[in-house]
């Protein structure tokens, strides 16, 4: 807003982009060097050879923390997804079973979960682990009703049943999901929250306020 200044009205300011974004956090080295820390975790035990039982997995957390920290927005969305997307390509060139028909479901799950972290921004212990359990269920209803949709009707029938059934069984496999996402989800925000020199400020530099026109300077 411009005052008046001596009876005089100031020159209006000249027309520029109606909208410009503001990166949410700095991207300084202490907060590359988590979400680079934050990628190894997600990405190594999909390329070691555990137990498919255990399905141990960071992603989700890495995705609530990408979220909540990282700008611009498709940024955010790309750092979870190239994780997955290439850990993928991994194992299909490893083990045959990398791509499946409802991969893109599991994919549009860390979309939504990258929004939720989006939308909680930084959070402290107790909403770290809530996020982390809203992140693992996501992942869980959106990557399974993917399956049950894209199943043949020899495994599932195409009805409420059919789709619980589909839930039932996926249920076992859902323990490392679910393991990782809380727990790292709390390692993820309690390191943002605590570490010295990661802060999530509203932009990435400083810039002076803009001085009222004709105001002295001092």
């Amino acid at each position: 807003m411009y005052c008046l200044t001596n009876g005089t009205v100031p020159d209006a300011p000249s027309p520029g982009p109606p909208f410009r974004e503001i990166p949410a956090i700095p991207m300084n080295k202490p907060l590359q060097l988590l979400v680079l820390s934050a990628c190894l975790i997600a990405v190594i035990p999909r390329l070691l050879s555990m137990p498919f039982e255990w399905n141990l997995s960071a992603l989700g957390a890495l995705a609530l923390l990408c979220g909540a920290t990282v700008q611009p927005r498709w940024l955010a969305l790309l750092i979870p997804l190239g994780c997955r997307f290439l850990t993928d390509c991994w194992l299909e060139a490893r083990t045959g079973h990398g791509f499946y028909n409802s991969m893109l479901f599991d994919y549009a799950a860390y979309g939504l979960i990258c929004l939720l972290g989006c939308s909680v921004g930084r959070v402290g212990p107790l909403g770290s682990l809530l996020s982390g359990i809203g992140s693992a269920i996501l992942f869980f209803v959106v990557s399974n009703f993917g399956v049950w949709m894209l199943a043949s009707d020899h495994y599932y029938a195409r009805d409420l049943s059919g789709l619980l059934n589909c839930y039932t069984a996926a249920v076992p496999f859902a323990r490392g999901t679910f393991l990782g996402d809380i727990a790292f989800s709390l390692i993820f925000f309690g390191l943002l929250n605590y570490l010295p020199g990661l802060q999530t400020r509203s932009a990435v530099s400083e810039e002076p306020a803009m001085e009222t026109p004709g105001a002295s300077e001092s």
